[in-house]
């Protein structure tokens, strides 16, 4: 199979911008505990409905037979977006998922940069990601937090 086939009976699915909607929103408040220091399940439903509430951030996700699988968060800030919160299903981790969610992100950046904010853990896969580190904090807690930021590739003739 060459690259870019897609083998025969597999389903095209595409991140897309994800509704409110009960079945959906359970799901991806589930996935959203894991982005909160209680990593409860009213944590991650609390957290989804601030960024539902929030007019500059919208909401995308893979979802698959009613399943959300990944979910994050991208919100207007000037001159750029953020790349807030990221979340994948556990046993679908460590399969590129996380990869596709900051290439999509970066598409819908389009020209805008595109940053984001993590921890010691998250730092290799941004930099695996192609983002660069521009910024570092220690946090109130004593823990270090990076800002890193990257650009869609430019298409040619550009």
């Amino acid at each position: 199979m060459g690259q870019g086939t897609v083998p025969e009976g597999a389903v095209a699915v595409a991140i897309e911008p994800l509704p409110p909607a009960p079945a959906l929103d359970a799901g991806a408040g589930a996935l959203l505990a894991e982005c909160t220091p209680e990593r409860t399940a009213a944590a991650g439903r609390t957290l989804l409905a601030k960024l539902r509430a929030d007019p500059e951030t919208a909401l995308y996700g893979l979802v698959f037979e009613e399943t959300v699988l990944l979910v994050y968060a991208l919100r207007r800030v000037p001159m750029s977006l953020e790349l807030t919160h990221v979340a994948v299903a556990p046993p679908l981790r460590k399969q590129g998922l996380g990869r596709a969610c900051l290439h999509d992100a970066l598409a819908r950046a389009g020209a805008k940069p595109l940053v984001a904010e993590t921890d010691d853990v998250g730092l290799a896969f941004f930099k695996a990601c192609g983002f660069k580190l521009f910024a570092k904090r220690q946090a109130v807690d004593g823990s270090v937090r990076y800002r890193l930021g990257a650009h869609a590739p430019r298409r040619s003739g550009e």
